[in-house]
């Protein structure tokens, strides 16, 4: 019993790395073309959310999802979720 509350315990300390800007969330998973195809957006719309603060709030879902896939996470705000990072 000690060893599987030593584990889980364990497996709460590793976090996933967790990034804070549009840049960074689309560099992981693999840059315009690949954020186009899982959002159903064109590479040249998904190139725009660069040279914003935040993303679509509707591509949050596929967006964390596949990010979660990688190993990371990103905070809420990063789709202009109000009060989430709080």
């Amino acid at each position: 019993m000690w060893e599987l509350l030593s584990q889980i315990s364990c497996d709460n300390l590793i976090s996933m790395p967790q990034l804070r800007t549009t840049t960074a969330v689309m560099d992981a998973l693999g840059g315009n073309h690949a954020v186009g195809r899982l959002t159903g957006r064109t590479a040249n719309a998904a190139n725009n959310w660069r040279h914003f603060k935040s993303f679509p709030s509707n591509t949050y879902l596929i967006l964390t999802g596949a990010l979660k896939a990688k190993g990371y996470t990103a905070p809420p705000s990063l789709w202009r979720m109000v009060g989430a990072d709080q």
